[in-house]
């Protein structure tokens, strides 16, 4: 008889590593001052309002990694950089939009992982029928 797998919750690699990694590619253009710059590439992309949404994205980054380091309000944050993420592949797609894709997915998985409460969504338990 094969026993079932035990299930560990180690979601906490991918959150530390994605976390990092958004809090390092927002924190240059935010410590640096670039948020124009950054503007400028989502005008040359034709994303509509380059100025209102370049903040916005950078600061989603920013505040999204910290919150899933912290694996505060995880879904949301990995929602808001699910968001940006699907921006930023398609911005890449012709060059090197694979960490962008890579992000995408981690944030993907974070989302859907069943071991993060999600709140909005009552949970139901599964129940096994007990053979007396």
């Amino acid at each position: 008889m094969i026993n079932k797998i035990p299930m560990k919750d180690i979601s906490w690699i991918l959150r530390y590593w994605l976390g990092i990694s958004m809090m390092y590619h927002s924190g240059v253009y935010i410590f640096n001052g670039d948020i124009s710059e950054f503007a400028g590439y989502l005008k040359v992309l034709n994303i509509p309002f380059p100025e209102l949404l370049a903040p916005i994205a950078i600061f989603s980054e920013f505040l999204g990694g910290l919150s899933i380091i912290l694996n505060i309000r995880t879904r949301i944050s990995a929602l808001l950089i699910i968001i940006v993420m699907s921006v930023a592949h398609y911005g890449l797609i012709l060059t090197d939009g694979g960490l962008a894709f890579s992000y995408l997915l981690m944030t993907l998985i974070l989302f859907f992982n069943p071991w993060i409460p999600f709140g909005l969504v009552k949970k139901f338990k599964l129940q096994e029928d007990v053979a007396l």
